[in-house]
């Protein structure tokens, strides 16, 4: 993701309800405010599955926090059909490949295939 555009949507969305980090932090079984402050600074990473925990807390959608409201309908759904079909990981695959101009793109898929081809990484 972008300068993580996730947490800026937290604490965008914690400020329009006027939530404090605390109060936050304590509606999703943080014990410090600043577990909240470091999450909307992009300090610490947070998982997808935190991700909808953030959504119901702050009363917003997952697609809210994630950027992805410019996506249309059609889009959100063919992202909830791939993350049902092959999990949440290849959801976070192709929302960063949609984050990539052209040339970021074709990188992408060159390295994508070295590691498919590799005995390591590809599954057996």
């Amino acid at each position: 993701m972008e300068i993580d555009i996730v947490y800026h949507n937290i604490k965008k969305r914690r400020e329009e309800l006027k939530i404090s980090q605390r109060a936050l932090a304590s509606k999703l079984g943080y014990k410090h405010s600043s577990s909240i402050n470091k999450i909307e600074l992009g300090i610490n990473d947070i998982p997808m599955r935190k991700v909808e925990e953030f959504a119901v807390a702050l009363h917003t959608t997952i697609e809210a926090l994630m950027g992805w409201e410019e996506f249309n309908e059609r889009q959100v759904s063919l992202f909830n059909q791939i993350k049902s079909e092959y999990g949440k990981n290849a959801v976070k695959l192709l929302e960063d490949f949609t984050r990539l101009n052209e040339a970021g793109q074709n990188m992408a898929i060159e390295q994508m295939s070295v590691l498919t081809e590799s005995q390591r990484y590809a599954k057996r």
